[in-house]
C-alpha cells in the first residue's frame, strides 16, 4: 500500500528528529554539568491500540523493555 509506504517513512524521520533532539538535549545538560541524563529510544513501534496508540499489551511490554533499560545504566 502507497499510502502505508509514506505513513512509515513520515515515522522513520520523525524517530530520526526526536532521536537528534534527545541527544543534543543531553549535549547541552552535559556541558552545564548534568551528567545523570540518559536517553532511550524503544526497540519497535507499540501500536496495537486504537489511532495508532499502545494497546495494555503493547504497555506490558513497554515497560519490561524500558525497566531493563534503566536496571542497565543504574547498575541495578
Amino acid at each position: 500500500n502507497q499510502r502505508r509506504g509514506r505513513m512509515e517513512g513520515c515515522t522513520e524521520k520523525l524517530a530520526t528528529a526526536q532521536k537528534a533532539y534527545l541527544k543534543t538535549i543531553k549535549a547541552a545538560a552535559k556541558a552545564r554539568g548534568d551528567l545523570g541524563i540518559a536517553t532511550y529510544a524503544f526497540s519497535k513501534q507499540y501500536h496495537g491500540g486504537c489511532g495508532s496508540h499502545p494497546d495494555l499489551k503493547d504497555h506490558a511490554q513497554m515497560s519490561v523493555e524500558l525497566a531493563n533499560y534503566v536496571k542497565k545504566v543504574k547498575n541495578w
